[in-house]
């Protein structure tokens, strides 16, 4: 099995520009040696994201990073760190039958 190909964000651009001008995906996706549901996404996330959409190579959006990091703080918020690991240890030893 291959590595996954990495593309740049100008390289991603150009191919969504192309499919919004008009090109068949299928033709832009088989010039390009790209899937054709890649292209697709890459679409999907210029509407979503418009000039923030393709950051970089294991570059998270701000907003995203900021999410996971207030979604983990509720999940631990309110219960005293001893119960926490006493939640912890019951699902370790609850296999043991």
């Amino acid at each position: 099995m291959g590595s996954q190909r990495k593309f740049t964000r100008e390289f991603k651009l150009d191919a969504v520009q192309r499919l919004r001008a008009g090109e068949p995906a299928g033709l832009v996706a088989r010039s390009l040696e790209v899937n054709r549901q890649e292209l697709y996404r890459w679409s999907r996330d210029v509407d979503k994201f418009g000039e923030r959409a393709f950051p970089g190579v294991g570059q998270k959006r701000a907003q995203e990073t900021r999410i996971a990091e207030l979604e983990r703080k509720i999940g631990t918020e309110g219960v005293p760190p001893k119960v926490r690991t006493r939640e912890k240890l019951s699902r370790f030893h609850s296999g043991w039958g």
